[in-house]
Parts: structure tokens; sequence; C-alpha cells
């Protein structure tokens, strides 16, 4: 069973405003060396969805269909590579 768990800060642009210059500096340095370590990072874009909302629990129950789903998937994908494997003639070793 997957889990609500906490994996994100959510930092919203209007918040940033209230920073300083010299923070907003640091603030993005921080952020370079988190793209620079983790380069997936950059492609990544996320929906965001306050958990206060009175339709929260159905995102969540979206999610969760959607991950179920994308386990299904692999799952069958993984099935067909071992009965195409398994339905192929051995190679002999001569």
């Amino acid at each position: 069973m997957i889990k609500k768990e906490n994996k994100f800060l959510v930092i919203t642009l209007k918040h940033l405003e209230h920073l300083d210059h010299k923070d907003r500096v640091e603030l993005g340095k921080i952020l370079e060396r988190l793209k620079y370590n983790f380069p997936e990072i950059k492609n990544k874009k996320y929906i965001v969805c306050n958990q206060d909302e009175p339709y929260a629990e159905r995102v969540w129950q979206i999610i969760l269909e959607g991950e179920k789903q994308k386990l299904t998937d692999s799952a069958f994908k993984n099935l067909k590579e071992i009965e195409k494997e398994w339905s192929e003639p051995k190679k002999s070793r001569t």
C-alpha cells in the first residue's frame, strides 16, 4: 500500500518576494547546487494540491490509481519479457 508521506517542501513565488536580495541570491545558489547534484530535478514538473482543500482526498485517490496502474503496467511488461525469454530457443554453446 502506498502511504502518504512528506516528500516535498513547497515555497511559493509570493513567499520569495519577502526575502531580501542577499537571501534570494543564497537560495539561488542552493538550488543550483541541488540541480548540479541531481540533474533529473530540472526536468521534473509537479502539480501541488494543498491538503486542506476539500478536493484533496479525491486528488489523492487519483494519484493512488495512477500508481497502481504503473505497477500493473510494469509487472505486465516484466511478465511479457520473461515469456519471450522462455519461448526463444536456447542457443547452443559449441
